[in-house]
């Protein structure tokens, strides 16, 4: 039996076998090219190995190795000191440089990794390849909690729920906004971008404390009123509270500053 497995083996190795073939080709119009002779290995049947090389074999040796597909990036920018977890759920679809509505299919999942509610976060996803007329990067806002927490000095209600310990939050972005991205692609003569960052803002434990800026300052607490006012001048205000004398982060105010009106319904 054991010599009879061996003997199939041996068979099969003789029938179909590796064969390094020479192609000589034609470089194109320069000298440099000219002669250039490419190796390519196929696997042939033994009594095909003499056989002069086939149309999809040329093709292979003119072509050569394939580039490998591109994909967009999707790069992590939330400080890892943070009690929250960045998954974008669909990464296979939305990384697919071919797909058009990648922003309608996006969906980014924020787990609550510690030990305390989260009642207010604010998020964004930005665009570092895409300018508008006026050279500004172009974001979008993620939202999680009324938008009165934004404000340190105000608290949670019985009526805010929170993501809890171990919970998760799954954000979407707004159809008028992806309706708005399409549009300023036509208008502007904009591709899809290959590379998409998130960002952190704001993270409020709805009792004075959490982090802010896209560095993750701890906030102990905040003098400042931010009422009526946009969610960018909202971290840069508590921003310059928490480091007097420094500038706030300027990545805040990229957020939708080159859009039409006409496309948004806020713009920061």
């Amino acid at each position: 039996m054991h010599n009879y497995k061996k003997l199939s083996l041996t068979l099969l190795a003789l029938l179909v076998a590796p064969a390094a073939i020479t192609i000589a080709t034609r470089g194109g119009h320069s000298q440099g090219n000219a002669g250039v002779r490419r190796t390519v290995t196929v696997l042939r049947r033994q009594e095909q190995l003499g056989q002069p090389p086939t149309a999809q074999e040329l093709a292979a040796a003119q072509d050569g190795p394939q580039p490998a597909q591109q994909e967009r990036e999707f790069e992590d920018k939330i400080p890892k000191h943070l009690p929250i977890k960045v998954k974008v759920k669909n990464l296979e679809k939305v990384k697919n440089l071919n797909n058009e509505k990648w922003l309608r299919d996006l969906e980014i999942e924020v787990t609550n990794t510690g030990d305390k509610p989260i009642y207010y976060l604010g998020l964004s996803i930005e665009l570092p390849e895409v300018k508008g007329p006026k050279g500004h990067s172009i974001g979008y806002p993620l939202d999680y909690g009324r938008l009165d927490l934004s404000d340190f000095r105000n608290r949670a209600q019985a009526e805010d729920v929170p993501i809890n310990p171990g919970g998760s939050y799954v954000f979407r972005v707004p159809e008028n906004w992806v309706k708005g991205w399409e549009g300023f692609k036509i208008k502007e003569h904009q591709p899809d971008p290959r590379k998409v960052q998130i960002k952190f803002h704001i993270l409020h434990f709805g009792d004075g404390t959490g982090f802010m800026t896209t560095g993750g300052l701890p906030v102990p607490n905040s003098q400042v009123s931010c009422k009526g006012r946009s969610k960018a001048d909202v971290v840069m205000m508590t921003a310059t509270l928490a480091q007097p004398g420094r500038a706030p982060d300027s990545s805040l105010q990229l957020l939708f500053p080159s859009l039409p009106a006409s496309y948004l319904p806020v713009i920061f």
